[in-house]
């Protein structure tokens, strides 16, 4: 099957109900998978059926005061989980299901769980086909234009972001939306955002730009897997260097392997350096949409079969051998050295202590706005149509308001009954409290439509 997929179908999200279930009763935090200036990312299995999940955790307390939160970086981890909520029911893109905000001001996600980024396959791969590559390129543009479908910018392309999931784990799936912002309706942002050897000419040039930029930016990573350099290579690599030659265009890309591969491989294909040209275009106005680089000769007659599982031609030429070592080490040189802007206040620890703790009590506010330890996000948006060839994989995201409430009623049952067989100092909960809260249980599950029926309803009313 070719890659005639349309990425242009507008995104109808699906408001879904609130949850009002706390983290730690509901989820087991596992080992770390990466760390960074936005906290953390762990493994987390749910308790009650032991699915695994991938959870990123940002603190969002303000720098030296556990009693308050940083308005400002709340503000953006819950853009970012907004914004993933709107595609993350595409099967290009890492899916959302569930967030949380619970003192002392952690912000939870609780994602897809994957298995290693693209840039880390690469490393392990021992060598790369044009077949291969041709189909990593296709399956990385489904998801760049799953975004740019719902009107949201990345900002942040690169190999890293980029990682394998889905039934079998070997679907190229985008991920960190932590720079992603929406278009507003003048079509066009600011701001300079995102990794340096990346950046687009007009982002750099204090210009405005819309999705185009994403589209440079998946050039620059193809130019980079090609010939094992970025497309501007100062004399000196480093960040800001990088980001003067990008905006002076020169040094300009030689569109040749750097010295040392083109000792031991040929150059591309023309193909190959056709589709890098076509995207690789410094006029956003003449620079092609992810819809057309889908219809690149190039990218024609690619299968949808997995990259892992793909039958390769064995006498078919390696593009080159070891290939995330020699991308890697180029990306390396351009990283910057600046500190990151939020520094985690021994999280791990705050983490234990929490876990050790247990769940706190609710009060009678279910809705978690009226106080008390726990304030739990809504679930963000997901979509509700993607193109038909998309349909299967999104469908198993999505989630009716009766399966939402259901799931709602009997996380807060659950921690009702908890409350009458211990006492939690910690929330102050009083036996009234916990005869108020399971009274609007009660006035909550009679509020669920009709015709839902007694499956969802439970059985006589009650909480099922």
């Amino acid at each position: 099957m070719g890659c005639g997929c349309s990425v242009s179908a507008a995104v109808e999200p699906v408001e879904l109900a609130p949850t009002t279930g706390q983290f730690f009763q509901t989820f087991k935090l596992g080992r770390k998978l990466g760390e960074g200036a936005f906290g953390q990312v762990r493994l987390t299995t749910r308790i009650n059926t032991g699915e695994m999940y991938a959870v990123k955790i940002m603190d969002v307390r303000r720098s030296g005061d556990d009693a308050t939160m940083d308005v400002q970086i709340l503000k953006e981890a819950r853009t970012e989980s907004q914004l993933l909520g709107q595609v993350s029911g595409h099967p290009h893109v890492v899916a959302l299901y569930e967030t949380y905000l619970e003192t002392p001001g952690l912000f939870y996600m609780i994602m897809e769980r994957c298995y290693g980024s693209l840039m880390d396959s690469l490393c392990d791969m021992p060598k790369l086909t044009e077949t291969n590559l041709r189909r990593m390129f296709r399956q990385m543009l489904l998801g760049i234009g799953a975004c740019h479908a719902a009107q949201i910018v990345h900002r942040d392309i690169k190999l890293d972001n980029f990682l394998y999931g889905g039934e079998r784990c070997r679907t190229i799936k985008l991920s960190d939306f932590g720079l992603a912002v929406r278009l507003p309706r003048r079509g066009a942002v600011k701001g300079v955002s995102g990794t340096a050897p990346y950046m687009s000419p007009e982002m750099l040039g204090r210009k405005k730009y819309d999705t185009k930029t994403d589209v440079w930016s998946f050039a620059s990573t193809a130019y980079v897997i090609l010939y094992g350099d970025v497309p501007y290579s100062p004399a000196q690599p480093s960040a800001p260097a990088v980001k003067k030659a990008i905006v002076l265009a020169y040094p300009p890309p030689t569109w040749a392997r750097n010295e040392k591969l083109a000792k031991r491989y040929s150059q591309p294909s023309e193909g190959a350096e056709h589709f890098c040209r076509f995207l690789l275009v410094r006029d956003p106005s003449l620079r092609p949409t992810v819809q057309q680089a889908l219809n690149h000769g190039f990218l024609q007659d690619v299968g949808d079969e997995d990259i892992s599982e793909a039958d390769e031609d064995e006498a078919e030429e390696s593009l080159i051998e070891n290939p995330g070592e020699q991308i890697r080490t180029i990306t390396n040189l351009f990283a910057s050295k600046k500190k990151p802007r939020i520094i985690s206040r021994g999280l791990d620890e705050v983490l234990a202590r929490l876990e050790e703790a247990g769940p706190p009590l609710p009060h009678a506010d279910l809705e978690g706005l009226g106080g008390g330890h726990v304030f739990t996000e809504e679930i963000p948006q997901l979509p509700q149509n993607f193109s038909d060839e998309e349909e299967a994989g999104g469908q198993s995201q999505r989630m009716t308001f009766a399966t939402s409430m259901r799931r709602k009623l009997s996380t807060e049952s659950r921690i009702v009954r908890h409350s009458n067989r211990r006492t939690n100092t910690h929330s102050g909960v009083t036996a009234s409290q916990t005869t108020e809260a399971a009274r609007q249980l009660q006035k909550a599950l009679s509020a669920l439509p009709d015709h839902l029926g007694d499956s969802e309803r439970g059985i006589n009313g009650t909480i099922a």
